[in-house]
């Protein structure tokens, strides 16, 4: 079987380079859109902050009491699942790549 996934490496070697240049940048990217969104996050909390602050019992859409840490918290979780996702493509390219070069 590793004999045939080689063969095929060799055959479709454009093909794979496409891929893995492909996961890579898409990688790169969602490693990248925590800085590009940083500003709209920052307002979103002092968003919710200020309405906090004028209405101390607000609740968002689920009924649960609205913090900014529960916010924050959120928005963490968002960009620490991101940032696995962009590291695994970034990874996969990669592998993609060196496989590609030693191939050939």
């Amino acid at each position: 079987m590793l004999q045939t996934l080689w063969e095929c490496l060799q055959h479709h070697h454009r093909t794979v380079g496409i891929w893995g240049d492909s996961l890579t940048f898409l990688g790169g990217l969602l490693l990248s859109a925590e800085a590009l969104f940083k500003k709209k996050d920052r307002l979103t909390i002092a968003s919710v902050a200020t309405v906090v602050k004028l209405f101390p019992g607000a609740e968002d859409g689920k009924g649960n009491k609205l913090t900014t840490t529960t916010e924050e918290d959120k928005q963490l979780k968002r960009w620490e699942k991101v940032a696995k996702w962009g590291v695994g493509l970034l990874t996969f390219g990669f592998l993609l790549l060196l496989l590609l070069r030693i191939s050939e």
